[in-house]
């Protein structure tokens, strides 16, 4: 996909109504507020990053845009391996004497739990078939497993995490747009509209009647943005018209 920026937007913007480039920053605030609002629920924006751990306490921070995961891992060369989700890891941070977070320190299990005749007379029937039963036990200790805390704004993991980064795939909130950012060329239309209503809204002397016209305009836009991101086909627009026919006595 060919991508445009924040700063083509900006420029195509004053362009249109013929002011300086003196408006660059204005009207690039008001582009930027709308990729914001549309990435809530309209525009998917997917960032990708590599956090480095910090090994006193073993938590990688969380990107000030960050809303929710969709991928977290070790780099592997081309490759991202994934991580395991670990509920059951301590939300609360280890503190020192002087106050500072460290870490809990290498976990242990038993690789026995069980007495030796538990195998032969509990977990095989008369046929020597093996029948489980071995409830609420953990399968073992799962190495390279995290959790992401929101409040602290941290990936938490285990103390047995070895590598000294984590790749994150996360939805961004659009918050950190800049004049690079790249946009769906789709949505090209749908942000002018937006940062020419914002930019009417804030005039000295703003027309009423302009500011409603620019805000219909940018609803129009935005509809129309939706439906070109919408991955409907005309067979699910069919069958979404026959479900809502249904039989009726008629008289």
């Amino acid at each position: 996909m060919i991508w445009t920026s924040t700063d083509i937007i900006t420029r195509s913007l004053w362009g249109q109504k013929q002011l300086s480039i003196h408006w660059h920053a204005q009207f690039l605030k008001y582009v930027c507020d709308g990729i914001r609002e549309l990435s809530f629920d309209t525009l998917k924006v997917v960032n990708s990053t590599v956090l480095s751990v910090n090994k006193n306490g073993m938590y990688c921070t969380l990107p000030a845009d960050y809303v929710d995961y969709t991928l977290i891992g070790v780099p592997k060369g081309q490759f991202i391996q994934p991580m395991t989700q670990r509920n059951s890891i301590s939300r609360l941070p280890n503190y020192n004497t002087t106050g500072q977070i460290i870490d809990y320190g290498t976990v242990t299990e038993s690789v026995e739990p069980f007495w030796v005749g538990f195998w032969m007379y509990q977990t095989i029937d008369d046929l020597g078939e093996n029948v489980g039963r071995l409830y609420g036990w953990n399968s073992g200790y799962t190495s390279n497993s995290y959790k992401v805390i929101k409040e602290r704004g941290v990936i938490q993991l285990d103390e047995r995490f070895c590598g000294g980064c984590v790749a994150l795939e996360y939805i961004s909130n659009g918050q950190s747009a800049n004049s690079a950012t790249q946009v769906d060329p789709q949505a090209q239309a749908c942000l002018e509209a937006y940062a020419d209503f914002k930019w009417e809204l804030h005039q000295l002397k703003g027309n009423p009647t302009m500011i409603q016209i620019k805000t219909r305009e940018f609803a129009r836009n935005w509809r129309l943005l939706r439906a070109r991101l919408a991955d409907y086909t005309l067979e699910d627009i069919r069958n979404a018209a026959h479900r809502s026919y249904k039989l009726s006595i008629k008289n």
